[in-house]
């Protein structure tokens, strides 16, 4: 009768059996199965059990049902109640979860068949199973925080080392579970290892433990471990005399910034295990603790820098002082007699100053408070019981967050400088005199102009001296060779510039006035003439060699009195001593001429510098050989007369002396030019050192900041599901909606920085992109991404195809606009039109693009800030700034400019025009 009523039941049931959603089948009091739906059927599939289950009992279906599944039918059968339980299966390695319906049919009275509903709910176990996993993590991490919270306050609450030790040692005893300990630091001086507190020990053991030696093991490889260390062991410490009831030992490490700084040991009477997470937890107290641990020790650095920093300025000779904005006088540390420094504290010091002289003071303090550069100037000053006195006085700026806050002013008496520049002042006019007459060619140059000639050069030229001195630069390299120009005309740009590696001597031709061609042999040099830097060359008529070494023969006598008066040092070397020395090599090497001049080789040898004996003395050797390979110009160094090292630049050659052969050696003080070069050397690795440490700590901030944000992100939007399903009330899933959109704008700002100082430090590969394209691109994507909002686009284009000179960030550029137009805007329709037009600019092809919108306009004070990566813009809106600065770094970088206008001229309040002027590709080259 059962299987009748099964096989007769009409098709519509079948029909509306198989519409129902949930899995569910009919079994008959034999507990065959008569009837199941489609959807159970379909689950039977792909669990891969019988597809064809009528007529089969369950059990054959269902290998994994018990004996509890049979009783529970039977249950039903007897009692005729409905039957609901919850059951968690494994089948082919796939957990599920299932709420299962017993639900009897009766027939004349008596139960003839169950119908079992079977509800899958594993999806709803596991969100439960989550959401309850994150809640325990979260308590976990909070109770974490605040003990790592209570660390760092003591940290910052104590008064020393020792004190902070204690608590925090405190705190983690309490934390663990054990009852005593100890603590060990590393001395860095020492290089040892030492207690410096402990806890609850007896003195017996505190005994033991400071006569190991923590250099054997196990404790040397205790100490160098980065991770914490549980013994549980105590015999592992080779301690057998000692009685003790210890059974597990905890070693926290402290390290910082890759620094051993010590171990924190933790004894327990009885036996410990730790987790990972515990481990962790400890590994993170430990690096805290580090962290503090090292900031004392720093600070401790800083005041002793502090003390000897004060004891410098208090005994500088110079008088230094620390001004502020108004110009008053925070800090002085020496005045002139009877005057006391706490005389001019809380003055302005502009009162202190000659009244001629108030207003260049001023002027030039705010120069360096404006532009953030030092300044630099002089001034007179008549003083009571001193007279007049000259001060050189540098102001330079002191800094905070990039702003200028005060300046300290420098001031050197250079009194005794000025009577010695007088008198120099004074010879220079008997030495022109002497310069004028010399056959030496010789030009100063300044300004670019000709302020010296001598009579010597006016001879080698054939111009006159009155022609020479109204030349420019220009009309000086007309007359060069032109096979010579170029590198005459580089050299003398190289000495304008101060190039440390420059050779001063150069051998070239010119043009004379008649046309005929000379050979020059020169020697350039930057000097001071007149308080300005000049260039002198000097010059000799090198035409005719022979000639003019006859001419120096004949006139040895007038060259000597040049050369012994010449800045230049000169060596005469012949049969191995000295025949010859000018005053510049005494004041060169500090020994007098008639030292000089009783000097062998041996001698000259004994003053160079070890490092540069054996080279020089080869390339005499090889001078003495007459080497033609050999060139004149060398560097070394020498020892002078006070054991001081100075750098020479020298230029030898064999000439003829008194009808002999001789060396002749001119040398030039490089000393500063040298140490220049080195220091210049010395700060390049620094600078790239620094470089490469901002780059990394750059993108380390960027990738951690990042790894935050979508934590927080994953969690609220967990929480967010959670509050959905349990019927929360709005106002919270406002709260969390709030925090994602917040988390969105972080990671936005996260990425534009990083963005930006890629563009700012890298090059950018330009190529020809597609303009209409990327903006079309940039329109759907803030069309999406504004779905609340409703966008009217007008794109007026006089082409619909537009190559440009760009980028991958093009896009980017498109998007930061078209997102201040669209979120900047009160209007119930957001109307953005877009107009591309060709623009032409100094004969350059550019693509004007014009994104006009009816938001809120911008204030022509702030159209120039919006640009600006500073305090400034935070003016402006929030967001805004950073990423109108990426599209300007971006632009300027392709060779465009940006700036914006008001759509409606006057009226700012109808809507901004944002102007972009990007290079068109030139299809034609």
């Amino acid at each position: 009768m059962d299987e009748e009523i099964s096989i007769m039941l009409p098709d519509h049931y079948h029909t509306l059996i198989n519409s129902i959603n949930e899995m569910f089948y009919v079994i008959d009091r034999d507990y065959n199965v008569i009837l199941i739906n489609k959807i159970m059927n379909d689950n039977l599939k792909k669990l891969n059990l019988d597809v064809e289950p009528i007529g089969k009992k369950i059990f054959d279906i269902f290998p994994f049902y018990t004996d509890q599944h049979r009783n529970e039918y039977e249950s039903v059968f007897s009692t005729g109640k409905e039957l609901e339980t919850s059951e968690f299966t494994v089948i082919n390695n796939i957990k599920y979860h299932t709420k299962i319906k017993k639900i009897p049919v009766f027939l004349k009275g008596e139960v003839k068949q169950i119908i079992t509903i079977v509800n899958n709910i594993s999806n709803q176990k596991e969100k439960e199973q989550k959401l309850l996993d994150f809640v325990v993590k979260t308590e976990k991490q909070n109770k974490e925080l605040k003990i790592l919270n209570k660390i760092i306050a003591l940290g910052n609450e104590s008064n020393n080392l020792q004190n902070f030790l204690e608590n925090s040692f405190d705190i983690i005893l309490e934390q663990i579970g054990f009852e005593k300990g100890s603590i060990y630091l590393h001395d860095t001086k020492s290089n040892q290892i030492k207690l410096v507190f402990h806890k609850n020990l007896p003195p017996d053991f505190i005994k033991a433990m400071k006569d190991l030696d923590l250099s054997s093991e196990p404790w040397n490889s205790i100490f160098k471990k980065e991770d914490p260390v549980i013994i549980e062991d105590f015999s592992t410490f080779n301690l057998k005399e000692l009685e003790t009831d210890i059974k597990t030992t905890l070693i926290l490490p402290l390290q910082a910034r890759g620094e051993f700084i010590g171990n924190f040991y933790f004894w327990s009477s009885h036996l410990d295990t730790y987790n990972q997470e515990q481990v962790d937890f400890l590994i993170n107290i430990g690096k805290q603790i580090s962290l503090i641990i090292k900031k004392f020790q720093v600070e401790g650095k800083l005041k002793e820098i502090e003390k000897k920093w004060n004891a410098l300025i208090t005994n500088s000779p110079d008088f230094i002082l620390i001004v502020d904005r108004n110009y008053i006088m925070k800090f002085i540390n020496r005045t002139f007699p009877p005057d006391l420094p706490e005389d001019f504290i809380g003055k302005s010091v502009l009162s202190f100053a000659a009244i001629d002289t108030r207003k260049t003071i001023k002027e030039s303090i705010d120069i360096v408070f404006n532009y953030g550069t030092p300044y630099s100037l002089e001034m007179i000053r008549e003083l009571p019981a001193y007279g007049q006195r000259w001060f050189q006085i540098k102001i330079l700026p002191i800094k905070s967050e990039g702003q200028v806050i005060e300046t300290i002013l420098i001031c050197t008496d250079v009194t005794e400088n000025k009577i010695y520049q007088d008198k120099i002042k004074e010879s220079e006019e008997k030495y022109r005199t002497i310069l004028e007459q010399s056959i030496l060619g010789i030009f100063i140059l300044q300004d670019n102009k000709v302020k010296f000639t001598s009579r010597g050069m006016a001879k080698i030229c054939e111009f006159s001296m009155e022609e020479l001195n109204t030349w420019t630069v220009k009309n000086l390299t007309d007359y060069l060779h032109p096979d010579d120009k170029e590198n005459v005309v580089q050299r003398m740009v190289r000495f304008q510039q101060l190039d440390p590696n420059i050779t001063p001597q150069n051998t070239y031709r010119i043009f004379t006035k008649s046309g005929k061609i000379r050979w020059l042999n020169s020697f350039t040099n930057m000097i001071h003439y007149e308080g300005k830097p000049a260039m002198m060359v000097l010059a000799l008529d090198a035409t005719d060699q022979m000639e003019a070494k006859l001419k120096i023969s004949e006139s040895e006598e007038k060259y000597r009195t040049i050369l012994e008066q010449s800045i230049v040092g000169i060596f005469i070397i012949q049969d191995n001593a000295v025949k010859f020395t000018s005053q510049g090599m005494s004041k060169i090497n500090e020994f007098s001429i008639e030292e000089l001049n009783s000097w062998t080789i041996k001698d000259f040898n004994d003053t160079l510098y070890p490092d540069d004996r054996e080279r020089v003395l080869k390339r005499i050797a090889e001078f003495q050989q007459l080497d033609p390979n050999i060139t004149p110009l060398n560097t070394f160094r020498i020892f002078t007369k006070s054991r001081k090292i100075k750098w020479i630049n020298s230029y030898t050659n064999i000439i003829h002396y008194q009808e002999k052969p001789a060396m002749m050696v001119l040398a030039f003080d490089a000393t500063e030019q040298m140490e220049a070069k080195l220091k210049i050397l010395e700060s390049e690795e620094k600078y790239k050192e620094a470089y490469n440490r901002v780059n990394f700590y750059k993108d380390l901030f960027t990738h951690d900041i990042n790894n935050i944000l979508q934590n927080i992100l994953s969690s609220s939007e967990l929480l967010l599901l959670y509050c959905k399903k349990f019927d929360f009330s709005e106002n919270i899933k406002e709260k969390i909606n709030v925090i994602i959109n917040q988390i969105d704008r972080g990671a936005k700002l996260v990425e534009n920085v990083h963005k930006l100082s890629n563009i700012e430090e890298s090059e950018i590969n330009l190529e020809p992109i597609e303009l209409i394209q990327e903006l079309k691109k940039a329109m759907i994507n803030i069309q999406e991404g504004y779905a609340e909002k409703d966008i009217e686009y007008h794109l007026d284009s006089f082409e619909e195809a537009i190559d440009v000179t760009a980028d991958k960030f093009l896009i980017d550029i498109f998007e930061n606009i078209l997102i201040n137009a669209a979120k900047y805007n009160d209007n119930a329709i957001v109307v953005i039109e877009i107009k591309i037009s060709r623009f032409y600019q100094d004969n350059d092809k550019f693509i004007k693009i014009e994104i006009i919108d009816n938001g809120r306009g911008i204030e022509d004070i702030k159209k120039q800030l919006i640009f600006k990566r500073t305090e400034q813009t935070e003016i402006i809106g929030s967001g805004m700034g950073l990423g109108l600065s990426l599209v300007k770094a971006i632009i300027q970088k392709y060779g465009g400019t940006i700036w914006i206008e008001d759509r409606i001229k006057g009226d700012y309040k109808k809507g901004s025009n944002f102007i972009l002027l990007i290079p068109e590709v030139d299809k034609d080259s």
